[in-house]
């Protein structure tokens, strides 16, 4: 058997050391093709160097970064430290097989992405809501690999935090799981659930925040806007404290920043767009009618100066208005494009234009939620009742592995 010695020396590191010692490397005795991570390789320099056996059989990622000293005599004392290059052993024996799986681990293993985020049951979402989540949540449905897996949940037991009238409860979170349907989550390529339906959530009473609730599905990725970034990394830091205390039993889950800015309220430019404005004409529901639309845009502040342009410090209104007309203008134009091609318009006319703008955007996710909401309730039943059952796979999971960490 061509395998002399092989070692693993165990450190914190996520890839432990591996060293494999070789007498040969021949490409016809063996046929078993596998994947390992190794940091060393011993091998012998008797029939040509090892880097020319190493680029005949493609082993290496970087064969030219390989260089075998020793001969057949003696093995041991020289190496070729490879870094962490994996090594396609393509023609090595079943038993080096089965030792590497060992030694490897599961850690070593590339996990595939999995990204969730949640929104709180609060009635139809507004453009805020749209713009810094639900939009990049449809986006990623599309520009992820088919291979990342989607969660998205709809954070019931997050509003109970907060007084809430039950009959009103009930119908936000129909509303919103209408709402997330309707802009285009697509429930055969995301999990879709309520955070209550999954019984893992409440076990170690998670509901206060929604990052934490990324541990139980082994998130790796989470989207969160700026104000959420202090809650995730105080998730990242009980995972922290949980796998120092019971070893890597937890993912960290790393931060997904939308690519745009806050959508202002419409009555208050300082202040983002928000439910809990006393004014409804403060924030446009993504269900609006154009006529709503074009009451509330119309109605936005602005302010006195001639002419339009974009300056969010000296000119709040004007440039809420420009991002407004940005995120749905057909052309992508910036805010500061925009600005430059109607800076001569009078505000009345482009407050129109913005409207219009809204509302074509809007249209379809409009028509959808109708239809869904006033259509069989069977359907939206069926939807919640199948992203709990495969978000309660994960969640069932990841609590055995923090059972048998903790010794329950």
């Amino acid at each position: 058997m061509p395998v002399r010695e092989i070692k693993s020396t165990s450190h914190s590191l996520i890839v432990p050391p591996v060293f494999i010692a070789l007498d040969k490397l021949d490409q016809e005795e063996y046929g078993l093709r596998s994947s390992y991570l190794v940091t060393h390789v011993i091998g012998p320099d008797a029939n040509g160097s090892p880097t020319s056996h190493i680029r005949s059989l493609a082993c290496f990622s970087q064969p030219g970064q390989a260089t075998y000293l020793g001969t057949r005599e003696a093995i041991t004392p020289s190496q070729a430290k490879l870094g962490s290059r994996q090594l396609i052993a393509n023609k090595l024996s079943p038993l080096l097989a089965r030792l590497m799986q060992r030694l490897s681990n599961k850690s070593t293993a590339v996990r595939p992405k999995v990204i969730f985020s949640g929104i709180q049951p609060t009635g139809i979402p507004h453009l805020g809501n749209y713009v810094g989540a639900l939009r990049q949540w449809v986006q990623l449905q599309h520009h992820e690999p088919k291979d990342t897996k989607l969660i998205y949940s709809i954070v019931d037991l997050h509003a109970i935090t907060t007084p809430q009238s039950p009959e009103k409860l009930k119908q936000w979170k129909r509303e919103s799981l209408a709402a997330l349907l309707a802009v285009g989550i697509d429930p055969e390529r995301s999990i879709l659930f309520y955070q209550s339906s999954v019984c893992g959530y409440t076990l170690v009473m998670v509901g206060a925040y929604v990052e934490l609730n990324s541990l139980f599905c082994r998130a790796t990725h989470v989207p969160v806007g700026h104000d959420q970034q202090q809650h995730l990394e105080f998730a990242r830091e009980c995972v922290t404290n949980f796998n120092h205390a019971y070893g890597e039993c937890l993912i960290q889950p790393k931060t997904i920043t939308p690519p745009v800015h806050r959508v202002m309220s419409l009555s208050d430019p300082t202040s983002k767009m928000s439910k809990s404005h006393k004014l409804a004409r403060s924030r446009i529901l993504i269900t609006d009618t154009p006529d709503e639309i074009r009451l509330k845009i119309s109605s936005a502040l602005t302010d006195s100066v001639h002419g339009i342009s974009y300056d969010p410090a000296l000119r709040p209104g004007i440039s809420n208005l420009l991002s407004l007309f940005s995120i749905f203008d057909a052309e992508k134009r910036s805010p500061e494009q925009l600005a430059q091609a109607y800076s001569d318009t009078h505000p009345r006319l482009f407050k129109d234009m913005v409207s219009d703008a809204i509302t074509l955007g809007l249209q379809g996710i409009r028509t959808r939620y109708t239809e869904l909401i006033d259509g069989d309730t069977h359907y939206l039943d069926h939807v919640a009742a199948e992203g709990a059952r495969k978000a309660l796979q994960s969640a069932e999971e990841t609590m055995g592995m923090v059972r048998t960490a903790v010794g329950l």
